[in-house]
């Protein structure tokens, strides 16, 4: 199909300034057949042929205004006339199909035409060979006059961290569910692993290919916390003598539960399991063995401290019945075969965590899975997905003590990640207040409904492609539909995402029926209030 086909010439190129082309149109309109009509809008295909070669621009403003113009008939006098106007941006050349990247723009004087829906389908089709292929995944569909299947690159999407933003409400939990859901149907063995803090995308995942880790059944063990880790969570700040004598006795502890095998090294951060009472009885015995009376007491502080943690129900997740070895904890997490059972989306529901302790959690958990993947060796045997839900409230960009371990962890992986097999889906409803390190290390970008001049302008800095004016756009999109723009998209531009079946549990309250009909039958404070203290969500 040609793309310099003449009926389709829209008008001649008048301006070329930079990544902004401006076209003088004959016309805003296109008639494709007897009943088709194609309007040039935001959003449009056009392409620039001349001697240069083809280059394929998207428009990013229309519009029309007065010009004086010589009249034909009388050089000496002048008329006002409407002048159509088109402003695009060039994405990529055209050669035995649609290729990304501009080797030359379209000289002044070169021919625009209209680039009709089939023939841009025509042309992605055209350049990808059989690898592509396989590579790319349907998300739903393009928006505008060239309305298609929307596909992403696997390797490139995930390969290079992608970041989901959007205001509440804006279809965050839908883009990402409907986006996960279309993984596992179009590859036979993927591995997502989410981080859920409102326990809603369990609901989103059915079947034997998903793991649901409920917040009754999270465990993270103690012992797999290095040192520093175990003090932030345990014990708070300590002073050098407190620091030095835990360590000393933390890795004494390690040693003497490890079945050394030749070769082995063991030090205070390596996770080999060990009884927690064993320690703090082994501290207390050292501890009423000094002397100075001042030293003893603060030491006896720092147990205390621990015995503490140990008792307060909020952190049993750090003690009871946990993995037998750091082998098995992986296993879980990663839903590696056990009793002839794999699983590729596993979904760990941390709506539990207490406040103080959300990001350190969070922060060991993205060390233990850096470093399983840094001793990997080979980072294809199991490359890994995390999913970061409501990433802007334990990676801010504002960092705080309490948000560093989360911070430190997640921004390694976005710089060294990549190298290893583990790739970062950043989530969040406020990307002016998440980490810019992360975020400017995503190469992909899905920018949903934002209604924040702030957040907004934090984006546009970010897009790795030049959107031009269809980022005016970003406050009225509708639910589910975004801007994509970076290395695993196809084109830059709109999609709207498919809806997730099912979905997950991040639905709107329906005042209306609530209000209208009352509780349930049966409801009460008791039923609330025993969850409360049962520590439980479940319903």
């Amino acid at each position: 199909m040609s793309v310099r086909d003449e009926s389709l010439k829209i008008g001649t190129v008048v301006s070329v300034d930079g990544a902004a082309i401006t076209v003088e149109a004959e016309r805003l309109s296109v008639r494709i057949d007897d009943t088709t009509e194609e309007h040039i809008t935001v959003g449009s295909f056009v392409n620039c042929g001349g001697t240069h070669g083809d280059v394929l621009c998207v428009v990013t403003r229309a519009w029309q205004e007065l010009a004086e113009r010589r009249n034909k008939s009388d050089d000496e006098t002048r008329i006002l006339t409407d002048v159509k106007m088109v402003e695009l941006v060039a994405v990529g050349m055209i050669e035995q199909g649609f290729r990304r990247g501009v080797e030359r723009l379209p000289p002044v004087g070169c021919p625009a035409y209209f680039v009709t829906g089939d023939a841009f389908e025509a042309l992605i089709g055209k350049a990808a060979d059989d690898d592509l292929r396989r590579r790319l995944f349907p998300v739903g569909h393009r928006v505008g006059t060239a309305n298609g299947k929307a596909q992403f690159d696997l390797d490139k999407f995930f390969g290079r961290h992608v970041a989901i933003l959007g205001t509440t409400g804006s279809g965050k939990s839908y883009t990402v569910a409907s986006l996960a859901q279309s993984v596992l149907t179009s590859y036979a063995r993927p591995r997502l692993v989410f981080f859920d803090l409102h326990n809603e995308y369990g609901a989103a995942f059915e079947g034997e290919r998903a793991t649901c880790v409920g917040w009754s059944e999270f465990r993270l063990p103690i012992w797999m916390l290095s040192f520093d880790e175990l003090v932030d969570i345990c014990v708070g700040s300590v002073g050098g003598n407190q620091e030095a004598f835990l360590r000393k006795h933390l890795q004494a502890v390690r040693e003497a539960a490890h079945e050394k095998r030749e070769n082995d090294v063991v030090s205070v951060d390596t996770p080999v399991p060990f009884d927690w009472q064993s320690l703090v009885e082994r501290l207390e015995n050292e501890a009423s063995a000094i002397s100075d009376k001042r030293d003893r007491e603060s030491i006896v502080k720092v147990i205390e401290k621990m015995k503490a943690r140990r008792r307060d129900p909020r952190y049993a997740f750090l003690f009871e019945e946990h993995a037998k070895d750091a082998a098995a904890f992986f296993q879980k997490v990663f839903g590696l075969r056990q009793d002839d059972r794999e699983s590729h989306v596993t979904v760990l529901d941390l709506s539990g965590l207490p406040a103080e302790i959300r990001a350190g959690v969070i922060g060991v958990l993205g060390r233990l899975f850096f470093e399983y993947k840094y001793w990997d060796i080979d980072p294809e045997s199991l490359p890994i997905a995390l999913v970061l839900e409501e990433a802007h409230s334990y990676i801010p960009s504002d960092g705080d003590a309490i948000y560093k371990g989360a911070l430190e962890s997640i921004e390694r992986i976005a710089k060294e990640g990549r190298k290893y097999g583990l790739s970062l889906v950043v989530v969040s409803q406020r990307p002016a207040n998440v980490s810019p390190t992360i975020l400017s290390q995503c190469g992909t970008f899905v920018a949903l409904r934002l209604t924040s001049d702030v957040d907004q302008e934090r984006v546009l800095r970010l897009f790795p492609d030049t959107i031009g004016k269809q980022a005016s756009l970003l406050s009225s999109l509708r639910d589910g539909e975004a801007i994509v723009s970076g290395d695993g998209v196809t084109l830059p531009g709109r999609v709207q995402f498919v809806r997730p079946s099912p979905p997950p549990r991040s639905k709107d309250v329906r005042y209306h029926k609530s209000w209208t009909d009352g509780p349930p039958d049966g409801y009460g404070g008791a039923g609330v209030v025993r969850r409360w203290l049962q520590q439980k969500r479940s319903i």
